[in-house]
């Protein structure tokens, strides 16, 4: 956990990730300036399952989750407050940031060894199961290469885990249903 250790929100340094964000964005953008290539293609930020983006609150239950398992027991609300800062940062800011993006929200994450799970990128609910930190490493490194995720603010679940109900779950190649969960290019002039 970035700042303090969990359970200490008095210990959070305010703003620490989104003040972070900022100043990584200006340092590449100055860098670009004065390269006649691009050097940063893309950015790929992990914030967390209870970072809602702007288009799309989070669930019922993600909220009480964030609230009671979150604030309550854990500690870490202004960590969480942080990272949906950086989340509208990126939304506000997509089109003019000089590269692209990724913000990715996993889910909970544990350290255990063992059986490797793949994991998906789910634009609309995420998981009450933990992931593992190498799962995460490995879908991360593919996400990088992924220009379909690239403007994204994807939860991070299993692939086979079914997280909606079938007869309620979008169908997410729908291109009307991605555009939701997507910051367009356009130009910045």
């Amino acid at each position: 956990m970035a700042g303090a250790p969990a359970g200490k929100p008095k210990d959070y340094p305010k703003d620490l990730m989104l003040n972070f964000v900022t100043t990584l964005t200006e340092v590449i953008r100055e860098q670009q300036s004065q390269s006649s290539s691009t050097s940063v293609k893309v950015v790929l930020y992990q914030a967390d399952a209870f970072s809602p983006t702007p288009d799309r609150p989070l669930t019922i239950v993600n909220s009480v989750v964030k609230t009671v398992l979150g604030k309550w027991i854990m500690g870490i609300g202004p960590n969480c407050e942080d990272n949906t800062n950086v989340v509208q940062y990126y939304y506000d800011n997509a089109n003019a940031l000089g590269f692209k993006f990724i913000v990715s929200r996993p889910a909970a994450l544990n350290d255990k060894q063992g059986d490797t799970e793949e994991l998906k990128a789910d634009h609309f609910s995420s998981t009450n199961f933990p992931i593992t930190l190498a799962d995460l490493a490995v879908w991360t490194l593919k996400a990088l290469q992924d220009s379909s995720l690239y403007g994204t603010f994807p939860f991070v679940v299993p692939v086979d885990q079914d997280i909606l109900p079938h007869k309620n779950k979008p169908d997410i190649t729908s291109p009307t249903i991605m555009e939701t969960s997507k910051v367009e290019d356009k130009q910045v002039t």
